[in-house]
């Protein structure tokens, strides 16, 4: 298994700030996965606005895409 090195200083300064800012790069770069365009306009409307609903069909990836808004955020705000 790989060895990850921990982030200090500068590189943790600009993820956070990635986060923070430009929350579909940091789940694509970090989290290592593809979002449609569905999902990043959620991710978008979750992180602009108070509340977001989202009517769509079964396995559209709601709750995935939920997941990595709720790892985001806590990333961007610890």
């Amino acid at each position: 298994m790989k060895k990850r090195k921990l982030l200090k200083g500068k590189e943790l300064t600009e993820l956070i700030k990635l986060a923070r800012f430009k929350p579909c790069k940091w789940i694509e770069l970090v989290l290592k996965t593809e979002l449609t365009d569905v999902q990043k306009r959620v991710v978008r409307s979750v992180w602009r606005n108070k509340r977001t609903a989202v009517a769509a069909c079964h396995s559209m990836g709601k709750s995935y895409v939920s997941a990595c808004i709720a790892l985001c955020f806590l990333f961007a705000y610890p």
